[in-house]
């Protein structure tokens, strides 16, 4: 028997057990729908966890904190303990210093009273509040805005770059409750308002030395930017220090976000950095271990519907074998070999399975569309939420329809082997008896 034969008579087989075929290609299909359905969840998550720390943010950067001790309700820095300040510009330069530190950005808080004030042409009416802000090396903010707009003069209003949170945590929490419209990123970026330095609610003039107003301008967003808060770059905020700072203290930073040459080697960089008596920031590390335990739990999920999967395909294709073995039997005494009845069981699980993954990623990616769209509706006011919760990877459909058809081949061996082996003679008497 030719192969073209082989793939004509099951093909013939195929039509002529038209519900045995279907109840086959329906259970491959429905374990791989439930694969690619958590397969797209756990892409999702890590297109929005990782997305925002992997995409936007490059993976190669660590943010970067002094050591802090925790006493009930306060923190204290533990280099501030042993004499040495924190990260101040002689840290700053061991840090450079760490193999596969390939460079520093500092960033630190603006240490003069500040308010912000303006927005009617956004929001219709001006606001008053407090201005958080700190000051991070341009370079940094170089990866997402253009150099000329984060250069600083004197008399021009101060660059500020803002962070893509918190405008979502104004959108979904603040801009209903204080009944104000939503904003978009376009309508933001170069928008100006108002900062009265040397001045605020919370501080009032403490530390400063004079009070004025200057205009400031929204020049981009960054993910790198201060998230509840603006940013600006360090040249902009040394200035705003020197005019109206009271006291010359040498200036310390709250974080340093360092760029490492091999992310591979990104945890012996942190064990470098911990001997410097600083640590990576724990918001790095539990985010990681968010994602990776999330991934872990969606894989863990899809394996055993996996496994489940198989196991159904195999008792399938026992069943089958058990209902044509006197069939099989005939075409061996009609003059087939075994390793050809071996072939016919092999090609019609391939078959089988190139049909039901097809159907499997049809439906695992119309369920995965339906979840979304679903999620989205719901959580529609939550901040932060992703834009997707399910990426569905082009990559999902071969590997979808490559594992419907390993799991039926897997599960069609054994009756295979066995319909190679078996006697035409003992299993045809035993049908006729």
């Amino acid at each position: 028997m030719t192969l073209s034969g082989v793939v004509s008579w099951v093909a013939t087989d195929l039509r002529m057990h038209k519900s045995r075929t279907a109840v086959s290609v329906f259970g491959i299909a429905v374990g791989i729908a439930a694969l690619v359905f958590f397969l797209a969840l756990g892409a999702g998550v890590r297109s929005f966890a990782v997305g925002k720390a992997a995409d936007d943010v490059d993976a190669r950067l660590m943010e970067v904190v002094p050591k802090t001790m925790e006493i009930g309700f306060f923190k204290v820095h533990r280099p501030g303990l042993l004499g040495n300040t924190g990260l101040d510009a002689m840290t700053l330069d061991r840090l450079r210093r760490v193999e596969g530190i390939t460079a520093v950005y500092p960033r630190r808080m603006l240490r003069v009273p500040a308010t912000a004030r303006g927005g009617a042409g956004l929001l219709g009416k001006d606001m008053l509040t407090d201005l958080f802000a700190e000051g991070i090396d341009p370079e940094l903010l170089a990866r997402d805005v253009k150099k000329e707009a984060l250069v600083y003069q004197p008399g021009e209003p101060l660059p500020i770059i803002a962070n893509d949170q918190l405008l979502a945590l104004f959108n979904g929490s603040v801009a209903e409750a204080m009944n104000v419209p939503k904003l978009a990123k376009d309508a933001v970026t170069g928008f100006t308002f108002e900062i009265v330095l040397g001045q605020s609610f919370l501080m009032g003039s403490s530390g400063a030395k004079k009070t004025a107003t200057v205009k400031a301008r929204i020049v981009g967003f960054s993910p790198y930017a201060m998230k509840l808060g603006v940013s600006m770059p360090m040249p902009a905020l040394d200035a705003i220090e020197k005019e109206f700072r009271a006291g010359d203290e040498a200036p310390t930073y709250t974080a340093a976000i360092v760029f490492v040459q091999d992310a591979a080697k990104a945890a012996s960089v942190a064990a470098a950095i911990d001997k410097l008596g600083l640590k990576v920031s724990e918001a790095n590390r539990r985010t990681a271990d968010a994602i990776r335990l999330a991934t872990l739990t969606l894989a863990l999920i899809a394996s055993l519907v996996l496994l489940v999967a198989a196991f159904n395909i195999g008792q399938t294709f026992v069943a089958q074998f058990i209902e044509r073995r006197a069939e099989l039997a005939l075409l061996k005494a009609l003059g087939a070999s075994g390793l050809q009845v071996l072939l016919l069981m092999l090609v019609q699980a391939v078959l089988i399975g190139i049909f039901g993954g097809a159907l499997g990623v049809l439906f695992g990616y119309g369920l995965s569309a339906l979840a979304d769209s679903s999620l989205q509706r719901w959580v529609s006011d939550i901040p932060f939420r992703p834009e997707h919760f399910f990426a569905f990877e082009p990559m999902l459909v071969p590997l979808g329809i490559a594992v419907a058809t390993m799991a039926a081949v897997l599960g069609a061996l054994i009756p295979a082997f066995r319909a190679m082996r078996d006697s035409p003679a003992r299993v045809l008497s035993s049908v006729e008896n």
